[in-house]
């Protein structure tokens, strides 16, 4: 339940770790929207705070934020996730750091009878979700395993 909230409080633990990671893939904050009800653009504010202070801790490590997804649980925040990944985007181009958009995996290319639709990405995927309709599955680790291997192949 982590997010870009907890993160910019408590970034300073890894203040001191001998060996700085290669690689940080960092996950912006869903949980801090649609439970704590952030405005979007202060968890992406908050997600650049993030990223200044990984720079200053570990400036040889290469940063990834991933876009922020929709779930079927979530489908009503869908346009704010949208706009916040717009805004992602920016943040990282101004900041020198990868971007990475899986959330057009969490789709079917093809039109479908699946309940959650979004214009240019066709129907979410049903059945990568557990009962919850948050977290995936492991039909979903799979297909997210698998892009984010390909990506960073």
């Amino acid at each position: 339940g982590s997010g870009p909230i907890f993160w910019s409080e408590n970034i300073y633990y890894l203040e001191g770790l001998k060996n700085a990671p290669e690689n940080i893939i960092y996950i912006p904050g869903g949980n801090d929207v649609a439970s704590r009800g952030e405005a979007i653009e202060d968890t992406v504010l908050k997600t650049g705070i993030v990223v200044d202070e990984i720079k200053r801790i570990f400036p040889e490590t290469n940063i990834y934020i991933c876009s922020f997804g929709p779930s079927p649980l979530r489908w009503f925040l869908i346009n704010q996730f949208i706009q916040g990944n717009e805004l992602l985007t920016t943040l990282c181009e101004e900041n020198n750091v990868n971007y990475f958009a899986f959330t057009t995996w969490l789709f079917d290319k093809h039109i479908s009878n699946g309940k959650y639709y979004l214009e240019g990405y066709g129907s979410l995927k049903l059945d990568i979700w557990t009962n919850d309709n948050l977290h995936f599955n492991e039909k979903g680790y799979q297909l997210i395993t698998s892009k984010f291997i390909e990506y960073f192949s």
